[in-house]
Protein backbone atom coordinates (compact mmCIF):
# COMPACT_ATOMS: atom_id res chain seq x y z
CA UNK A 1 0.00 0.00 0.00
CA UNK A 2 1.20 3.32 -0.97
CA UNK A 3 1.08 5.83 2.20
CA UNK A 4 -0.79 9.05 1.43
CA UNK A 5 1.34 12.42 1.87
CA UNK A 6 0.01 15.13 4.34
CA UNK A 7 -0.03 17.45 1.42
CA UNK A 8 -2.08 15.23 -0.52
CA UNK A 9 -4.91 14.61 2.02
CA UNK A 10 -5.02 18.72 2.28
CA UNK A 11 -5.70 19.15 -0.91
CA UNK A 12 -8.24 16.26 -1.33
CA UNK A 13 -9.93 18.23 2.21
CA UNK A 14 -10.16 21.74 0.28
CA UNK A 15 -11.78 20.22 -3.01
CA UNK A 16 -15.01 19.43 -0.83
CA UNK A 17 -17.51 22.68 0.13
CA UNK A 18 -17.49 23.23 3.71
CA UNK A 19 -21.03 23.81 5.44
CA UNK A 20 -21.23 27.32 5.81
CA UNK A 21 -20.56 27.29 1.37
CA UNK A 22 -23.13 25.14 1.43
CA UNK A 23 -25.74 26.84 3.23
CA UNK A 24 -24.70 30.00 1.79
CA UNK A 25 -25.60 28.39 -1.98
CA UNK A 26 -28.88 26.96 -0.38
CA UNK A 27 -29.90 30.57 0.91
CA UNK A 28 -28.89 32.24 -2.31
CA UNK A 29 -30.78 29.34 -4.03
CA UNK A 30 -34.34 30.08 -1.65
CA UNK A 31 -34.07 33.49 -1.88
CA UNK A 32 -33.79 33.12 -5.91
CA UNK A 33 -36.99 31.06 -5.84
CA UNK A 34 -38.88 33.52 -3.39
CA UNK A 35 -38.17 36.36 -5.64
CA UNK A 36 -38.86 34.67 -8.39
CA UNK A 37 -42.23 33.74 -7.28
CA UNK A 38 -43.24 37.14 -5.85
CA UNK A 39 -41.85 38.66 -9.17
CA UNK A 40 -44.04 36.49 -10.91
CA UNK A 41 -47.71 37.15 -8.43
CA UNK A 42 -46.48 41.52 -9.05
CA UNK A 43 -46.43 41.07 -12.88
CA UNK A 44 -43.26 42.64 -13.57
CA UNK A 45 -39.97 40.75 -14.47
CA UNK A 46 -36.74 39.94 -12.51
CA UNK A 47 -35.36 43.33 -10.95
CA UNK A 48 -32.55 42.85 -8.97
CA UNK A 49 -31.25 39.92 -7.56
CA UNK A 50 -30.16 36.57 -9.80
CA UNK A 51 -31.80 35.73 -12.89
CA UNK A 52 -34.01 32.92 -13.53
CA UNK A 53 -31.61 31.08 -15.40
CA UNK A 54 -29.34 31.02 -12.30
CA UNK A 55 -31.76 28.98 -10.99
CA UNK A 56 -30.66 25.67 -13.23
CA UNK A 57 -27.12 26.15 -12.46
CA UNK A 58 -24.82 23.31 -11.09
CA UNK A 59 -24.37 25.37 -8.14
CA UNK A 60 -27.91 25.73 -6.89
CA UNK A 61 -29.00 22.47 -8.05
CA UNK A 62 -26.31 21.06 -5.74
CA UNK A 63 -27.46 21.98 -2.08
CA UNK A 64 -31.06 21.16 -3.48
CA UNK A 65 -30.18 17.46 -4.12
CA UNK A 66 -28.44 17.20 -1.35
CA UNK A 67 -31.52 18.31 0.71
CA UNK A 68 -34.04 16.14 -1.22
CA UNK A 69 -32.03 13.52 -2.79
CA UNK A 70 -32.95 14.78 -6.69
CA UNK A 71 -33.87 17.51 -8.73
CA UNK A 72 -36.71 19.70 -6.90
CA UNK A 73 -39.72 19.43 -8.57
CA UNK A 74 -40.51 22.62 -11.17
CA UNK A 75 -42.42 25.70 -9.25
CA UNK A 76 -45.75 26.95 -10.23
CA UNK A 77 -43.51 30.06 -11.53
CA UNK A 78 -41.42 27.94 -13.65
CA UNK A 79 -42.85 26.46 -16.26
CA UNK A 80 -42.11 23.14 -18.10
CA UNK A 81 -40.85 23.23 -21.50
CA UNK A 82 -43.98 20.78 -22.56
CA UNK A 83 -46.39 23.67 -20.79
CA UNK A 84 -44.14 26.44 -22.64
CA UNK A 85 -44.70 24.80 -26.04
CA UNK A 86 -48.17 24.32 -25.53
CA UNK A 87 -48.91 28.29 -24.63
CA UNK A 88 -47.41 29.13 -27.61
CA UNK A 89 -49.14 26.87 -29.90
CA UNK A 90 -52.25 28.13 -27.96
CA UNK A 91 -51.05 31.76 -28.47
CA UNK A 92 -50.54 31.23 -32.10
CA UNK A 93 -53.95 29.38 -32.78
CA UNK A 94 -55.51 32.55 -30.73
CA UNK A 95 -54.10 35.71 -32.12
CA UNK A 96 -55.66 38.90 -32.69
CA UNK A 97 -56.60 38.42 -35.99
CA UNK A 98 -58.38 35.15 -35.25
CA UNK A 99 -60.17 37.17 -32.10
CA UNK A 100 -61.16 40.01 -34.53
CA UNK A 101 -62.29 37.52 -37.66
CA UNK A 102 -64.65 35.27 -34.89
CA UNK A 103 -66.21 38.26 -33.52
CA UNK A 104 -67.04 39.70 -36.74
CA UNK A 105 -68.72 36.26 -37.70
CA UNK A 106 -70.47 37.07 -34.33
CA UNK A 107 -71.59 40.36 -35.14
CA UNK A 108 -73.16 38.88 -38.55
CA UNK A 109 -74.43 35.79 -36.80
CA UNK A 110 -76.30 37.93 -34.33
CA UNK A 111 -77.78 40.67 -37.12
CA UNK A 112 -78.80 37.49 -39.50
CA UNK A 113 -80.59 35.84 -36.16
CA UNK A 114 -82.20 39.40 -35.42
CA UNK A 115 -84.08 39.81 -39.33
CA UNK A 116 -84.98 36.33 -38.65
CA UNK A 117 -86.42 37.39 -35.54
CA UNK A 118 -88.40 40.01 -36.92
CA UNK A 119 -89.53 37.82 -40.05
CA UNK A 120 -91.16 35.36 -37.67
CA UNK A 121 -93.19 38.39 -35.26
CA UNK A 122 -94.35 40.58 -38.01
CA UNK A 123 -97.60 40.59 -38.28
CA UNK A 124 -97.84 39.78 -35.05
CA UNK A 125 -101.50 37.42 -34.20
CA UNK A 126 -101.50 37.73 -30.72
CA UNK A 127 -105.16 36.49 -30.08
CA UNK A 128 -104.14 33.57 -32.27
CA UNK A 129 -102.93 30.08 -30.47
CA UNK A 130 -101.73 28.66 -33.22
CA UNK A 131 -99.89 31.68 -34.24
CA UNK A 132 -98.54 31.75 -30.54
CA UNK A 133 -97.38 28.33 -30.83
CA UNK A 134 -96.33 28.12 -34.43
CA UNK A 135 -94.13 31.41 -33.57
CA UNK A 136 -92.31 30.11 -30.37
CA UNK A 137 -91.47 26.96 -32.23
CA UNK A 138 -89.88 29.01 -34.95
CA UNK A 139 -88.13 31.35 -32.12
CA UNK A 140 -86.92 27.91 -30.50
CA UNK A 141 -85.50 26.98 -33.70
CA UNK A 142 -83.10 29.63 -33.73
CA UNK A 143 -81.84 29.70 -30.79
CA UNK A 144 -78.81 28.02 -31.87
CA UNK A 145 -77.75 31.00 -33.92
CA UNK A 146 -77.78 33.74 -31.39
CA UNK A 147 -75.70 31.24 -29.15
CA UNK A 148 -73.36 30.81 -31.65
CA UNK A 149 -73.08 34.29 -32.31
CA UNK A 150 -72.83 35.20 -28.63
CA UNK A 151 -69.54 32.95 -27.91
CA UNK A 152 -68.17 34.26 -30.69
CA UNK A 153 -68.42 37.95 -29.72
CA UNK A 154 -67.66 37.29 -26.25
CA UNK A 155 -64.51 35.20 -26.98
CA UNK A 156 -61.06 36.15 -25.59
CA UNK A 157 -63.09 38.60 -22.94
CA UNK A 158 -62.01 42.13 -22.72
CA UNK A 159 -58.58 41.41 -24.67
CA UNK A 160 -58.25 44.10 -27.58
CA UNK A 161 -61.39 45.52 -26.96
CA UNK A 162 -62.24 49.09 -27.24
CA UNK A 163 -64.53 51.32 -24.82
CA UNK A 164 -67.58 51.10 -27.11
CA UNK A 165 -67.40 47.32 -27.46
CA UNK A 166 -67.14 47.34 -23.79
CA UNK A 167 -70.44 49.09 -23.20
CA UNK A 168 -72.14 46.97 -26.05
CA UNK A 169 -70.84 43.67 -24.21
CA UNK A 170 -72.52 44.89 -20.87
CA UNK A 171 -75.86 45.58 -22.92
CA UNK A 172 -75.39 42.04 -24.47
CA UNK A 173 -75.01 40.85 -21.18
CA UNK A 174 -78.33 41.91 -19.50
CA UNK A 175 -79.15 40.83 -22.48
CA UNK A 176 -79.16 37.12 -22.16
CA UNK A 177 -80.37 37.74 -18.61
CA UNK A 178 -83.59 39.32 -20.01
CA UNK A 179 -84.08 36.36 -23.43
CA UNK A 180 -83.60 33.85 -20.65
CA UNK A 181 -86.31 35.17 -18.42
CA UNK A 182 -88.74 35.37 -21.63
CA UNK A 183 -88.22 31.90 -22.43
CA UNK A 184 -89.13 30.65 -19.14
CA UNK A 185 -92.22 32.84 -19.32
CA UNK A 186 -92.85 30.70 -22.87
CA UNK A 187 -93.02 27.49 -20.83
CA UNK A 188 -96.88 27.95 -19.14
CA UNK A 189 -97.79 29.63 -22.42
CA UNK A 190 -96.78 27.15 -24.74
CA UNK A 191 -98.83 24.18 -22.24
CA UNK A 192 -102.05 26.87 -22.55
CA UNK A 193 -101.69 27.16 -26.29
CA UNK A 194 -101.52 23.56 -26.43
CA UNK A 195 -104.94 22.54 -24.91
CA UNK A 196 -106.23 25.60 -27.16
CA UNK A 197 -104.96 24.18 -29.97
CA UNK A 198 -106.31 20.89 -29.11
CA UNK A 199 -109.73 22.45 -28.30
CA UNK A 200 -109.87 24.30 -31.64
CA UNK A 201 -109.11 20.61 -33.36
CA UNK A 202 -111.46 18.75 -31.60
CA UNK A 203 -114.22 20.82 -32.56
CA UNK A 204 -113.21 21.88 -36.39
CA UNK A 205 -113.16 17.47 -36.48
CA UNK A 206 -116.90 17.48 -34.82
CA UNK A 207 -117.68 20.43 -37.42
CA UNK A 208 -116.63 18.49 -40.45
CA UNK A 209 -118.07 15.59 -39.73
CA UNK A 210 -121.69 16.89 -38.59
CA UNK A 211 -121.79 18.90 -42.00
CA UNK A 212 -120.70 15.50 -43.78
CA UNK A 213 -123.50 14.10 -41.66
CA UNK A 214 -126.32 16.61 -42.80
CA UNK A 215 -124.99 15.94 -46.50
CA UNK A 216 -126.13 12.16 -46.11
CA UNK A 217 -129.01 12.77 -44.06
CA UNK A 218 -130.42 15.19 -46.76
CA UNK A 219 -129.96 12.74 -49.13
CA UNK A 220 -131.48 10.40 -47.42
CA UNK A 221 -135.00 12.37 -46.75
CA UNK A 222 -135.11 12.90 -50.72
CA UNK A 223 -134.21 8.95 -51.30
CA UNK A 224 -136.93 8.54 -48.95
CA UNK A 225 -139.31 11.02 -50.68
CA UNK A 226 -138.92 9.42 -54.33
CA UNK A 227 -141.54 7.60 -56.19
CA UNK A 228 -141.33 4.29 -57.76
CA UNK A 229 -140.44 6.26 -61.31
CA UNK A 230 -137.37 7.92 -60.02
CA UNK A 231 -135.96 4.98 -58.21
CA UNK A 232 -136.19 2.88 -61.72
CA UNK A 233 -133.33 5.30 -62.10
CA UNK A 234 -131.24 3.44 -59.57
CA UNK A 235 -132.13 -0.03 -60.69
CA UNK A 236 -129.37 -1.63 -62.57
CA UNK A 237 -129.79 -3.50 -65.66
CA UNK A 238 -129.60 -7.25 -65.59
CA UNK A 239 -126.43 -8.92 -67.36
CA UNK A 240 -125.99 -11.84 -70.00
CA UNK A 241 -127.48 -14.20 -68.01
CA UNK A 242 -130.13 -12.21 -67.19
CA UNK A 243 -129.58 -12.40 -62.89
CA UNK A 244 -128.90 -9.35 -60.62
CA UNK A 245 -127.27 -11.20 -57.68
CA UNK A 246 -127.48 -9.50 -54.48
CA UNK A 247 -128.04 -5.52 -56.69
CA UNK A 248 -131.78 -4.80 -55.67
CA UNK A 249 -134.33 -5.62 -59.18
CA UNK A 250 -137.20 -3.37 -57.95
CA UNK A 251 -137.72 0.49 -56.32
CA UNK A 252 -138.46 -0.78 -52.78
CA UNK A 253 -135.40 -2.49 -52.75
CA UNK A 254 -132.95 0.24 -54.12
CA UNK A 255 -134.40 2.53 -51.23
CA UNK A 256 -133.51 0.37 -48.43
CA UNK A 257 -130.24 -0.41 -50.21
CA UNK A 258 -129.28 3.33 -50.53
CA UNK A 259 -130.67 3.87 -46.87
CA UNK A 260 -128.47 0.81 -45.84
CA UNK A 261 -125.13 2.79 -47.72
CA UNK A 262 -125.65 6.45 -46.11
CA UNK A 263 -126.12 4.86 -42.46
CA UNK A 264 -122.93 2.90 -42.91
CA UNK A 265 -121.49 6.16 -44.56
CA UNK A 266 -122.48 8.03 -41.32
CA UNK A 267 -121.15 5.30 -38.67
CA UNK A 268 -117.57 5.65 -41.07
CA UNK A 269 -117.22 9.56 -40.78
CA UNK A 270 -117.97 8.98 -36.74
CA UNK A 271 -115.13 6.62 -36.94
CA UNK A 272 -112.49 8.36 -38.98
CA UNK A 273 -113.66 11.03 -37.24
CA UNK A 274 -112.41 9.18 -33.50
CA UNK A 275 -108.91 8.31 -35.58
CA UNK A 276 -108.20 11.99 -36.46
CA UNK A 277 -108.90 13.09 -33.00
CA UNK A 278 -106.68 10.42 -31.53
CA UNK A 279 -103.38 11.29 -34.15
CA UNK A 280 -103.74 14.78 -33.69
CA UNK A 281 -103.69 15.13 -30.11
CA UNK A 282 -100.71 12.39 -30.04
CA UNK A 283 -98.85 14.72 -32.42
CA UNK A 284 -99.74 17.58 -30.74
CA UNK A 285 -98.73 16.46 -27.53
CA UNK A 286 -95.12 14.86 -29.05
CA UNK A 287 -94.73 18.64 -30.29
CA UNK A 288 -95.77 20.26 -27.50
CA UNK A 289 -93.43 18.08 -25.13
CA UNK A 290 -90.60 18.70 -27.90
CA UNK A 291 -91.21 22.79 -27.85
CA UNK A 292 -91.29 22.72 -23.77
CA UNK A 293 -87.98 21.00 -23.39
CA UNK A 294 -86.00 23.12 -26.00
CA UNK A 295 -87.78 26.22 -25.15
CA UNK A 296 -86.10 25.12 -20.86
CA UNK A 297 -82.65 24.27 -22.07
CA UNK A 298 -82.61 27.48 -23.99
CA UNK A 299 -83.67 29.73 -21.03
CA UNK A 300 -81.19 27.08 -19.09
CA UNK A 301 -78.30 28.20 -21.40
CA UNK A 302 -78.63 32.10 -21.27
CA UNK A 303 -78.93 32.19 -17.51
CA UNK A 304 -75.27 30.17 -17.58
CA UNK A 305 -74.11 32.64 -20.30
CA UNK A 306 -74.97 35.42 -18.29
CA UNK A 307 -74.10 34.03 -14.83
CA UNK A 308 -70.44 33.78 -16.84
CA UNK A 309 -70.07 37.06 -18.19
CA UNK A 310 -70.46 38.59 -15.06
CA UNK A 311 -66.53 40.56 -16.09
CA UNK A 312 -68.53 42.06 -18.80
CA UNK A 313 -70.97 43.63 -16.51
CA UNK A 314 -67.89 44.77 -14.16
CA UNK A 315 -66.26 47.97 -14.18
CA UNK A 316 -62.27 48.21 -14.43
CA UNK A 317 -60.95 48.90 -10.82
CA UNK A 318 -58.40 51.32 -11.48
CA UNK A 319 -57.08 52.19 -7.91
CA UNK A 320 -55.68 48.50 -5.75
CA UNK A 321 -58.21 47.84 -3.26
CA UNK A 322 -57.21 49.04 0.34
CA UNK A 323 -54.31 47.18 1.56
CA UNK A 324 -53.24 45.26 -1.16
CA UNK A 325 -49.64 46.26 -1.94
CA UNK A 326 -49.73 47.80 -5.41
CA UNK A 327 -46.79 46.62 -8.08
CA UNK A 328 -44.66 49.10 -8.17
CA UNK A 329 -44.15 49.10 -4.09
CA UNK A 330 -43.45 45.44 -4.12
CA UNK A 331 -40.74 45.39 -7.36
CA UNK A 332 -38.92 48.10 -5.32
CA UNK A 333 -37.84 45.95 -2.61
CA UNK A 334 -34.38 45.44 -3.18
CA UNK A 335 -32.69 42.41 -1.34
CA UNK A 336 -29.80 44.40 -0.54
CA UNK A 337 -31.39 46.88 1.70
CA UNK A 338 -31.82 46.60 5.29
CA UNK A 339 -35.56 45.77 5.22
CA UNK A 340 -34.60 43.23 2.81
CA UNK A 341 -31.91 42.18 4.91
CA UNK A 342 -33.80 41.49 7.89
CA UNK A 343 -36.78 39.84 5.79
CA UNK A 344 -33.92 37.18 4.58
CA UNK A 345 -32.66 36.98 7.90
CA UNK A 346 -36.00 36.34 9.09
CA UNK A 347 -36.71 33.30 6.43
CA UNK A 348 -33.29 31.84 7.27
CA UNK A 349 -34.36 30.79 10.63
CA UNK A 350 -37.79 29.87 9.66
CA UNK A 351 -36.55 27.71 7.11
CA UNK A 352 -34.21 25.58 9.47
CA UNK A 353 -35.90 25.79 12.59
Amino acid sequence: MTATHPEDTSLQVSEQPTLETWVDDLDRTLEALDKNNADHKVGGGTSGGRSPESLHSPTAEAPEQLIYGAEIAPHSSISSPQHASSRRVTESLITPNTLFIARLIGYGLMMMGFIDLLYILIPPQLANPVWEYQAIGDIVKLVPVPILALLLVFAGEKSTRHKLELKLLTVLSWLTLVISILFFLLLPLIVTNSFKIDRFNNTQITTEVKQQKQKLDATQKQVQNMDGEQLKFFIPTPDKIGSLGSLPNSPAQAKTSISANLERAKAKADAQAAEARKNVTANLVKNTFRLFAEALIAGVIFLMFWSRTDWARQRSVRRSAPGVPSATSVSSGKPGGKSGGKSNGKAKKQRFR
